[in-house]
């Protein structure tokens, strides 16, 4: 398997088993092409869950941050919408967020984390959105 899709899958494990942690049956689509990962129910309760993995990106300035894109498929300008699922599990770094489709907007990358300072309005608030593995 590439590197890449072993990373993806793995965070698609990890997220899968917080939910399942939680009470939640899972439940995978039968291709992979659907617009949600995996859906996650509980009760009457039902999520479709977009899993997107998170890596650290060091720039030449120094700065370092936790990055994941929010985009439908590599080099498309396409985001998720409420059409496709209701939250985006990014998990990199053994950590997790849970963001609400709404909170993401047009973003095309969250950075989640970061090593030292760099411009406020370059970082959103995540923080809210980060649960406990």
């Amino acid at each position: 398997m590439i590197a890449i899709h072993l990373t993806g899958y793995i965070s698609e494990q990890q997220v899968a088993l917080y939910y399942a942690k939680q009470g939640y049956i899972i439940y995978w689509p039968n291709h992979s092409q659907s617009s949600c990962d995996f859906i996650a129910c509980k009760d009457q309760e039902v999520i479709r869950v977009q899993v997107k993995s998170a890596y650290w990106i060091k720039r030449e300035t120094g700065r370092e941050y936790l990055q994941t894109t929010v985009r439908k498929g590599s080099g498309r300008n396409d985001s998720y919408t409420i059409e496709h699922c209701d939250v985006v599990a990014a998990y990199g770094d053994n950590r997790l967020w849970i963001i609400p489709i709404e909170a993401i907007g047009k973003l095309q990358s969250l950075v989640l984390a970061k090593r030292q300072v760099i411009r406020k309005s370059y970082v959103q608030d995540w923080d809210k959105y980060e649960v406990k593995l």
